[in-house]
């Protein structure tokens, strides 16, 4: 029998939470998705996305800490309109594995590839090392263009 994989979505906005959890489901049919507006690790996932931003304060890396030290192994990716440098560097030093602004619909697309190649890898035990690792690093160099324009405005 196939592992269900098993995803949380963390977001203070309850329309995005509803819109992704309608996103992923339809993009991931077989997928388990939960959702909470309470910015706290809750349980055990494959997958987590966060929010970065919870009534203006930057609860992201706290988050990402916390998951990557109960679930070493878990995909975890911060999907924020509340990008900018610092928050940037600040998630990917807390254990994020990428970040996706969910104001941009083609990082949407990203995030599903990421999350394709987590689970056909986590299918096979190795939890997506190689093929996350080109996902992100093509993230994080598109992110870097980014980071690279808003320097220069």
């Amino acid at each position: 029998m196939a592992q269900t994989i098993r995803t949380l979505v963390i977001d203070d906005d309850e329309l995005a939470l509803q819109m992704l959890k309608a996103r992923l489901s339809t993009s991931f049919p077989e997928m388990e998705v939960d959702v909470t507006t309470d910015p706290a690790v809750q349980g055990t996932h494959d997958i987590f996305l966060i929010d970065n931003d919870f009534d203006g304060v930057a609860l992201g890396p706290s988050l990402g800490r916390e998951m990557r030290r109960t679930n070493p192994d878990a995909l975890i990716v911060a999907f924020s309109s509340t990008l900018d440098a610092d928050s940037l560097k600040g998630l990917l030093n807390a254990g994020c594995d990428g970040a996706c602004d969910k104001s941009d619909p083609a990082d949407f697309e990203r995030l599903c590839e990421i999350m394709n190649d987590y689970m056909s890898h986590a299918k096979t035990q190795t939890k997506g090392v190689g093929g996350v690792l080109r996902s992100m690093a093509e993230l994080l160099r598109l992110w870097n263009g980014r980071l690279d324009t808003l320097e220069r405005r």
